[in-house]
C-alpha cells in the first residue's frame, strides 16, 4: 500500500517550509509577521510552549533579518500584550530600536517598558499604536499595526467590560446570554462596540468578553 499522507503542518511549527525560502527581503519579514498573527491565535493549550515557539519563529527570522526593526518591533509587541513577558518584550524592542532607520517611537517605548514599565498605561498603547499606523510604510505594515491598534482597544475595554460580566454572575448565579441581561441589571446602559463598530459577544462557556476582530488587509 502506498505510504500514509504526511500530517498536516502545526500552527507552532517554528519553520515553515516557506521561510526557508524567502530570507533577507521585506517579503520574508511578512512571512514571519503572519506566522507569528496565525500563531498567536491558539488560545488553548500550553500557552508557554507556544510562546517558546513563537520566540523561535522571530529569533530565526531576525537572524536573517538583523536590519528589520519591523519585525522585532511585531515580535516586541506579541511579548508584550499577547504573553505578558516584559523580558523578552524589552529584549526586542531593543533590536528593534538599534536597526538602522527605526523610528523615534520605538527608542521611546524601550526607555519606558525598560526604566519606567509600570507606567506603560493601555492609553500609552493605543497612543503608540495610532502614531505608528500612521507611519505604516505600506499596505501589509499597517495591516499588522492596525491589528495591534485593535488589540489595544480591547484590553481597555475587557478592563471595563469584564468585571461588570462577573458581577451579573456573583449577582444571577450564571452568565448572562447576552448584554441584554447586565443592560437590565443596570450594570451597562447600551450595547458595547469594539473599536471597528462591531458589536461584543459574551463566551456562554467561559463568560468571557468576545472580540469578533475583522481587520481587512488592504
Amino acid at each position: 500500500p502506498p505510504p500514509p499522507p504526511p500530517p498536516p503542518p502545526h500552527y507552532t511549527d517554528p519553520a515553515p517550509t516557506e521561510i526557508y525560502t524567502l530570507t533577507r527581503s521585506s517579503a520574508a519579514s511578512d512571512v514571519y509577521k503572519r506566522q507569528g498573527l496565525i500563531m498567536g491565535i491558539q488560545v488553548g493549550g500550553d500557552q508557554r510552549a507556544l510562546q517558546q515557539s513563537v520566540q523561535r519563529l522571530f529569533d530565526k527570522g531576525l537572524r536573517n533579518l538583523p536590519d528589520s526593526w519591523e519585525l522585532a518591533e511585531f515580535a516586541a509587541w506579541d511579548m508584550y500584550m499577547r504573553y505578558g513577558d516584559r523580558p523578552a518584550a524589552v529584549r526586542y524592542a531593543e533590536m528593534a530600536a538599534a536597526a538602522p532607520d527605526a523610528p523615534a517611537r520605538l527608542k521611546r517605548i524601550v526607555g519606558v517598558w525598560r526604566d519606567k514599565n509600570e507606567l506603560w498605561s493601555v492609553e500609552d498603547s493605543i497612543a503608540y499604536w495610532e502614531q505608528a499606523v500612521a507611519e505604516a510604510s505600506d499596505d501589509f505594515d499597517r495591516f499588522v499595526c492596525r491589528n495591534k491598534l485593535y488589540d489595544a482597544h480591547v484590553t481597555r475595554d475587557r478592563k471595563l467590560l469584564q468585571p461588570l460580566i462577573d458581577d451579573y454572575v456573583d449577582r444571577f448565579g450564571s452568565c448572562s446570554e447576552g448584554w441584554g441581561g447586565l443592560i437590565r441589571a443596570g450594570l451597562i446602559q447600551q450595547l458595547p462596540f469594539d473599536q471597528l463598530g462591531n458589536p461584543y459577544g459574551i463566551d456562554p462557556e467561559d463568560c468571557m468578553l468576545v472580540a469578533n476582530k475583522k481587520i481587512r488587509e488592504q
